[in-house]
């Protein structure tokens, strides 16, 4: 029977890159890893309708299902393939290659290997009956995504010299011996069979052979190796079990010299000799009096007792004592006067014989308190000069925030009582100990509109008793033979439930994470590479762990490409999967391994535990999860085939923040899905054809047609479908909550918001405010317009583009909300839960659409309310947004109005400056080059600073030179705006209007030599400009720039915001905007705010809606500045102009400035100043 190989083929399409190399997966059920062991032919037969009979030999003869054969030459690497392997029928018989000659051995079931930790041991014979006994068992393929399980095939026991001779080793009494080398690691054997038990012995090449013994468990032993002179020598045998595939590793290194037990002869006079118990007449060691010999069990695993024979020159005799019993014991007959003691000494056990006498008693009581020999004596001392350490940190509350490069909070990580300790200098300073105990273990999902908030945490709240997790680990700090031993390794986690909710979305923002951590970049401490070590745990204890796993997937937000192939897969069954994962309890002893393979063996035991518990998967699907996700899968692909851009992208954003927490959620978001797939498809019949002939003419026309057919039909599925899938949503939903109560478990909230990180990326201390307000405005919803309509809803509508930055709560349960792009208005419709449930847009201001900010005062001493001017506005739509605020008054604290203003034109001039900004990729250094402009960057004319034709001087009251007048004359001016209209609509009204108050209107800005500055520009009838206007020479204190520029300005107070609206004066310079559906250019007048001690004379104009640049105009000082009247003659007059009245009068000046009201000046309060006539004395 041939192996079949799956092949997938993946073809991956770019525009730029049209040529790609295909990628081929070979996938197989199964494969064999075979390692350290010789060349070995395989067959795998059926057993299924029979019993199969093990014989010691099969031959080819029998009637053999063979359902699978794989020889040597089929292994490569170590590796060979098999298809897929039903191991309740199957059974395995292994042969060692030679040539043709191949015995195969018995045949083996296969069946335990289905259980988790499955394992069986068979043996591969040769052709001359010898064999080698092989261990078989299953794990995971170690890369994760492949579904291929690995059939281990390895030596039963290998063998590793660390003793730095060679050893020689039998397996059995009947084996020939074979030589383990110095440098032998891992080595396994072929031997002969026997019919007793397999028994292992050694002996080096000076002594005689050890005692035979058979290896069933994982040990720490010491054999006895006796020399030809009668010494002894002791080699330690360390056991291991289950590492590196195999089922014992045998390590022989060198005995200690004081030996596992000391025995000492106290007595001055007899000889004794002692020996193990059931052992010839070769195995006694002579004691002479006053003197010690170490000694050994020669028999590991038999009895614990020693033959001592007693000499004392009159009699001999033999006394058994049991070794295993420590204390004072005196021998049966009383003749022999003798007392035998057993101490323990660290890890030495210590025998002493002694005489009975009177001191005898305290004598010993003083041997074993402070110890007179060896090693035992230095612990001792070195117990007595060593002082304990112990470093105890207890901390009420811990967080930790993890930020990736962005910046972006990503996770919280929050404990409570945790207690760690470190402790080293006990027992004598050969362990140091540490401790850690968490009483409470949260991790939060911090990623903006995540349907799971909480990543990680208990399902039921534990009490102060009862900790989550508590860890204690000890090593010794002294290395024995370069093994690091950890005695005791313990693990408690609670025995609650723990439930983790995975988000999809959190997968690949970790994922970007650890791309971005660029740890090459972290300083090595040392350029040596260190040998990985050995490390032993005498005992590891790690209690069982339960979870329940919930993934919610989000293919909208997943990375394009991917997951290939299985990312619909992913998508239509991602949110099936409830899982309920049970980890077992591990306890082990006496285990050695690789530093390197502990994290790799613990991803095997939890792959194991996962996959051996098929029950749990089966029922931990989530049949209404999978519907709803198969259902929004379907949804997607009817709305992507509308190409409707608008379509398409207001479904996005409702995906991404929708939010199900029952019945009643699920059938109103899914109706309002229904009635927008079929309002858009039914207007799409009118619109998309006029979109597409306004566009491409006919053709257009014929496009248009196919696309409002196309989404007529698949809008309303698409809908109908969003319908279904949110209702039965809902329903999970439900459900979920009412076991939830059922079973008395809380809802899982986060411990805090998630921390609000502002436009520049600077990380700054976590401010609970600043949080709520970011959730505010991640969760702030606007209305979406369907013709004149508010219709649909657009959740989230900023969360994504903008950046927060301030927000206030004013009156009427309002919030003004400050980013890094905008301003918005919200109505709370829950002020206690604000950052848990949606607000209402009312009005966003984009800061590219703002022109001005005014502070107002309605009736109060203190500015109570503010107003935004827009750019750009129609007749029909209102030409600013007010915002009403606080007026309680706080002490030390300015206006409420007045904060607001200062942090919203604090952001609207960074967005200014941000604006002015390029960034440049040079491609040969990919570096960053920024570029800016002049603050005019070409948005109006700038005013040359010297006269283009020198001016006769029509006036002086000076005799000095030319350059030291105050006053000259230019003759040169520049045009800033004509008041020419749109001769269309209402806008041929308004020209009619205009023609009767004198026709065109011109504004002009003088032209200044070097070292002069005008105070306003001039307004003209006609469009011709002035003949000559008078510039000042700019003196230090006499003239200075404005602080700023002013919108309105009247002499009545605002009474209420109707009335500013009608176009009403407030309490500050009158300033005039057009409408655009009005004139065929733009133009904003201003007046400059001017320093304390100074006046504004005059007014300035800018072609757009702008404000003017702060060296644009001067002011004036008190001193020379002196009230005037206005022309008689009003320049200019437009009283219906939407949003204000406008009038321009000329200042009886030679500076000819104007000032522009928007009352007739007979109602305004205006006063007109101009410069004095003669200076002189003032400047003398």
């Amino acid at each position: 029977m041939c192996r079949i190989v799956q092949l997938i083929l993946e073809q991956n399409y770019d525009k730029e890159q049209l040529l790609l190399a295909k990628i081929i997966r070979v996938y197989a059920p199964y494969w064999f890893e075979i390692a350290r062991c010789p060349p070995l032919s395989y067959k795998l037969l059926d057993l299924a309708g029979k019993k199969q009979t093990r014989n010691i030999f099969r031959s080819k003869q029998e009637s053999e299902v063979i359902l699978e054969e794989i020889t040597e030459e089929e292994i490569y690497g170590g590796h060979t393939i098999a298809s897929a392997l039903n191991f309740n029928l199957l059974g395995l018989s292994v042969s060692i290659s030679q040539a043709g000659n191949d015995r195969f051995g018995p045949v083996k079931d296969l069946s335990p290997l289905g259980d988790m930790d499955g394992s069986l041991d068979l043996c591969a014979y040769d052709a001359d009956g010898k064999f080698m006994r092989l261990f078989i068992s299953t794990k995971p393929c170690p890369y994760q995504s492949v579904p291929t399980k690995v059939i281990s095939v390895r030596p039963f026991m290998t063998f590793t010299n660390r003793l730095g001779q060679d050893i020689f080793i039998k397996l059995n009494s009947e084996d020939e011996p074979k030589v383990l080398h110095a440098s032998d690691s891992r080595m396994s054997f072929i031997y002969r069979e026997t019919r007793g038990p397999d028994e292992l012995q050694v002996r080096l090449e000076d002594t005689e052979w050890s005692f035979p013994v058979q290896i069933t468990k994982e040990d720490t032993i010491s054999l006895v190796l006796r020399r030809h002179d009668g010494s002894r020598r002791f080699l330690r045998t360390e056991i291991r079990g289950y590492e590196e595939g195999s089922r014992f590793i045998v390590v022989f290194r060198l005995g200690s010299t004081n030996g596992p037990i000391r025995i000492e002869n106290r007595t001055n006079s007899k000889r004794i000799a002692i020996r193990q118990s059931g052992f010839d007449e070769d195995a006694w060691i002579q004691l002479e009096p006053l003197s010690t010999s170490t000694f050994s069990w020669e028999d590991p695993y038999g009895q614990k007792i020693i033959d001592a024979k007693i000499d004392n020159h009159i009699s001999m005799s033999v006394w058994k004592l049991d070794m295993e019993k420590t204390g004072l014991c005196s021998a049966e007959e009383e003749e022999l006067g003798l007392q035998f003691h057993v101490i323990e000494m660290g890890d030495i056990k210590v025998v002493r014989f002694t005489e009975v006498t009177s001191s005898s008693n305290d004598e010993i009581r003083s041997l074993t308190s402070m110890g007179n020999w060896g090693s035992f004596h230095m612990q001792k001392e070195m117990q007595l000069n060593s002082t304990p350490i112990e470093l105890i940190v207890e901390l009420g509350v811990v967080g930790v925030s993890v930020v990736d490069h962005r910046p972006k909070e990503l996770s919280y990580l929050y404990l409570e009582r945790v207690f760690v300790s470190y402790s080293t200098g006990y027992d004598g300073g050969a362990t140091s100990r540490f401790k850690l105990i968490l009483g409470q273990l949260q991790i939060d999902n911090q990623l903006p509109l995540t349907l799971m908030p909480v990543l990680l945490a208990t399902e039921q709240a534990t009490d102060l008793h009862h900790p989550v997790f508590k860890m204690t680990i000890t090593k010794r700090n002294e290395n024995t033979d370069g093994v690091q031993v950890f005695p005791y390794v313990y693990i408690r986690v609670t025995d609650k439930v723990w439930r983790l909710n995975i988000h999809e979305p959190i997968i690949w923002a970790l994922v970007d994470f650890y791309n971005n951590l660029q740890l090459n970049r972290v300083p090595q401490s040392t350029s040596v590479s260190a040998v990985d070590p050995e490390i032993r745990l005498n005992l590891i204890d790690v209690s069982e762990v339960r979870l329940k796993v919930s993934l919610e997937t989000a293919p909208t937000q997943r990375p394009h490409g991917v997951l290939g192939v299985w990312s619909p897969i992913l998508s239509a069954i991602g949110n099936a999967f409830k899982i309920q994962v049970h980890l077992r309890r591990v306890m082990h002893r006496d285990r050695f391994m690789r530093k390197s393979s502990i994290i790799p063996a613990v991803g095997n035991r939890i792959w194991r535990d996962l996959i051996h518990n098929p029950l749990h998967l089966i029922f931990s699907v989530d049949v209404l999860g999978m519907t709803s996700s198969t259902l929004a899968s379907l949804s997607k692909g009817f709305a992507e085939l509308s190409t409707d851009g608008q379509f398409l992208q207001l479904r996005s954003k409702q995906v991404w923040s929708r939010r199900i927490t029952g019945v009643g959620d699920g059938i109103v978001q899914g109706t309002e899905a229904l009635a927008q797939g079929v309002a858009f498809g039914v207007s799409g019949v009118v619109t998309k054809p006029m979109e597409s002939a306004r566009q491409n003419g006919l053709l257009g026309l014929a496009h248009g047609l196919g696309r409002a057919f196309l989404g007529f039909i698949v809008q309303p599925v698409s809908g109908a479908l969003d319908f279904v899938s949110l209702t039965v949503d809902g329903i999970g939903a439900s459900c979920s909550k009412c076991l939830e109560v059922l079973n008395n478990k809380t809802t899982f909230q986060r411990i805090r918001n998630p921390r609000a990180i502002r436009a520049d990326g600077v990380l700054r201390e976590y401010c609970e405010k600043e949080a709520v307000g970011q959730m505010i405005l991640y969760l702030a919803e606007a209305s979406r317009h369907f013709g004149c309509t508010e219709l649909f809803k657009e959740p989230s509508k900023f969360a994504w583009s903008d950046y927060y930055e301030e927000h206030f709560s004013i009156p009427n349960q309002r919030i003004v909300l400050v980013t890094n792009k905008r301003v918005l208005l919200l109505q709370c419709l829950s002020p206690d839960k604000m950052d848990k449930k949606p607000c209402k847009i009312m009005w966003d201001v984009p800061w590219e659409e703002l022109m001005a900010v005014e502070l107002a005062k309605a009736g109060c001493q203190q500015p109570s309310h503010l107003i935004l001017h827009l750019k750009s506005f129609k007749r029909s739509e209102n030409f600013v947004r007010v915002i009403k605020c606080s007026v309680e008054e706080m002490d030390g604290r300015e206006p409420q109005a007045v904060r607001i203003c200062s942090v919203m034109r604090k952001m609207w001039k960074a967005y200014q400056s941000n604006m002015k900004s390029l960034v440049l990729k040079v491609p040969s250094s990919q570096r960053h080059v920024y570029f800016a402009w002049n603050e005019a960057d070409g948005r109006e004319p700038r005013t040359p600073n010297k006269a283009i034709i020198k001016s006769r001087e029509f006036s002086s009251f000076s005799s000095t030179s030319d350059e030291k007048k105050f006053v000259k004359h230019t003759i040169n001016f520049v045009k800033i705006w004509t008041s020419e209209q749109e001769a269309k609509g209402r806008c041929t009204l308004c020209r009619k209007q205009v023609a009767e108050d004198g026709g065109i209107c011109t504004i002009w800005r003088p032209i200044c030599p070097d070292g002069y500055v005008f105070i306003g520009d001039i307004a003209r009838v006609g469009c011709h400009p002035p003949n000559v206007a008078a510039v000042y020479h700019n003196i230090d204190r006499l003239f200075a720039l404005p602080v700023g520029y002013d919108l309105s300005r009247g002499a009545a107070v605002l009474h209420s915001f109707s009335t500013l609206i009608a176009g009403l004066a407030g309490d500050m310079p009158c300033v005039w905007r057009n409408c655009m559906d009005d004139y065929t250019t733009p133009v904003s007048i201003w007046h400059p705010r001017a320093p304390e001690g100074f006046v504004s004379p005059g007014c300035i104009a800018v072609a757009n809606f702008e404000e003017p640049e702060p060296n644009l105009v001067y002011c004036v000082a008190e001193s020379i500045a002196e009230e005037i009247v206005f022309e008689d003659q009003k320049i200019w007059s437009a009283p219906d102009a939407y949003p204000w009245a406008c009038h321009i009068y000329q200042v009886r000046s030679d500076a000819l400035h104007l000032v522009a009201l928007r009352q007739i000046k007979e109602e305004s309060d205006w006063k007109p100043m101009r410069v004095i006539d003669d200076p002189q004395p003032m400047l003398q």
